[in-house]
């Protein structure tokens, strides 16, 4: 049975004003939303949430694959930070050059690393920071990422979980470098 209706209202309303006073409202309500954005903030009328919730917002530039690392790893953390691990997530928006620097202060300050890629990881982000690890601050690294497979296409919600690269995921390598990590000063003692 089909049921017509009496009365159509449209509105003027632009559909992307319309989907940012939607977020809106629901980050008013939920403080577990963010966005990550890939240097779309104005042409997704973004703006007004990046004005409201700064803290909730990341602009991770020209980049869809860094985009869902990054969305991944902030979601990674808050689930670590519910377990008492506290995680840094690093937009390392570029492989070369690499940003020595910034890997060396993090693998002293921290003792273990997380690299998340939505690629390779031979060859990729993973690589080049165990690069960085071996010859300046040998600590436990995890590389989250297609583990030197072929790719597939389909929905980005069955390629995230297929290829092993959703947030979950990141949080059991975070808790296996943390492990491997207390192992190692075990094993100094």
């Amino acid at each position: 049975m089909v049921k017509l209706l009496k009365e159509f209202k449209t509105s003027d309303k632009e559909m992307r004003q319309a989907y940012c006073d939607a977020l809106l409202e629901s980050a008013k309500k939920d403080e577990r939303i963010a966005i990550v954005n890939c240097d779309l903030c104005s042409s997704m009328g973004l703006k007004p949430f990046a004005a409201e919730f700064p803290d909730r917002s990341v602009n991770v530039g020209i980049e869809e694959a860094n985009g869902c690392s990054m969305a991944g790893g902030t979601s990674a953390a808050g689930m670590l930070a519910k377990e008492g691990i506290e995680a840094t997530v690093i937009d390392m928006f570029t492989i070369k050059p690499i940003d020595s620097e910034c890997i060396i202060k993090y693998a002293k300050k921290t003792g273990a690393i997380v690299t998340a890629e939505n690629h390779q990881i031979i060859g990729g982000l993973g690589s080049a920071v165990a690069e960085v690890l071996a010859d300046y601050a040998p600590v436990p690294l995890e590389r989250v990422g297609v583990k030197d497979e072929f790719g597939e296409v389909g929905p980005q919600d069955y390629l995230m979980k297929r290829f092993k690269l959703t947030a979950p995921n990141i949080v059991e390598a975070a808790k296996g470098a943390v492990l491997r990590k207390q192992q190692s000063a075990t094993a100094m003692l």
